[in-house]
């Protein structure tokens, strides 16, 4: 396989320009630990994708939430469809 070749999860091979526009420019993203609570990482996030009036679906994983500022929530990760194209985990360290 070429350096400028990936293999994403379904086996296919794709350009590692299109993995990286994938990153940069989501289409999608997942909130993991979404929250309303002032102060959260998880609010801090909802606050900077509306500030950026990032216009791509956003699915938000709160297990304890139906909805948060009218985007319903999953429960779970494994409820998400299969093409998010980025993660982020804003979650509080357990041990605190």
């Amino acid at each position: 396989m070429s350096l400028n070749v990936a293999e994403n999860a379904s086996g296919s091979t794709v350009s590692k320009q299109a993995c990286i526009a994938r990153l940069l420019r989501p289409r999608s993203v997942a909130v993991v630990g979404a929250s309303e609570k002032r102060g959260s990482l998880g609010a801090s996030v909802l606050a900077n994708l509306d500030v950026a009036q990032y216009a791509g679906a956003i699915h938000l994983i709160n297990p304890d939430r139906t909805e948060i500022r009218g985007i319903p929530c999953l429960r779970s990760v494994a409820d998400l469809p299969d093409d998010v194209d980025c993660f982020i985990l804003a979650r509080h360290h357990p041990y605190r």
